[in-house]
């Protein structure tokens, strides 16, 4: 591309250009919180719907959350929400704190990590499956210890994927 650009790269030298590309990085969090039975759940803000000055919001600055047990795999998956100010706690419903009397947890926050670019049948997306979602809950499994595979460039896999194959009941699993 003599004197261009390319739209997906940038230029290095004359003739030379360096493809953008993602560095994607996983982390596998195998909780033992107060014990095994730990429990992960998705929890979502939202503004009270009355009205500033309203019995239900007075001063127009409530809020409340949805707190959502995660209970497949199917629905283990999820992404960061800005909107809903997205966080997740994984905790033991079966243990309770000694001050606050609830559930002894704690909170998951992601940040707002970068989507994945690739498009869909591409050998990134498929061998990068994990990076489809933020916050992947499976049980633990000695088979499924790296998310996109033991090497994901070289080894075919859909890694985290084969997990959603079976469906298998994460909260019976942990709770």
């Amino acid at each position: 591309m003599d004197g261009e650009n390319a739209p997906f790269a940038s230029p290095v030298m004359d003739n030379v250009s360096g493809q953008f590309h993602q560095h994607i990085y996983a982390m596998r969090l195998d909780t033992m919180f107060d014990g095994l039975r730990n429990t992960v759940y998705t929890v979502d803000a939202a503004p009270l719907k009355g009205d500033l000055g309203s019995a239900d919001n007075p001063y127009g600055q409530g809020f409340s959350t949805t707190v959502t047990p995660l209970r497949s795999t199917k629905e283990g998956f999820s992404d960061t929400s800005t909107e809903k100010s997205r966080f997740w706690i994984i905790g033991n419903p079966n243990e309770l704190h000694q001050t606050t009397r609830s559930p002894t947890s704690w909170k998951l926050y992601p940040g707002n990590p970068v989507r994945l670019m690739a498009k869909p049948g591409s050998h990134v997306y498929r061998q990068a499956g994990f990076a489809r979602h933020a916050v992947w809950v499976t049980p633990y499994n000695e088979d499924q210890i790296y998310p996109g595979s033991h090497s994901s460039s070289i080894i075919p896999s859909s890694g985290m994927l084969e997990s959603l194959n079976d469906c298998t009941w994460i909260e019976l699993e942990f709770n």
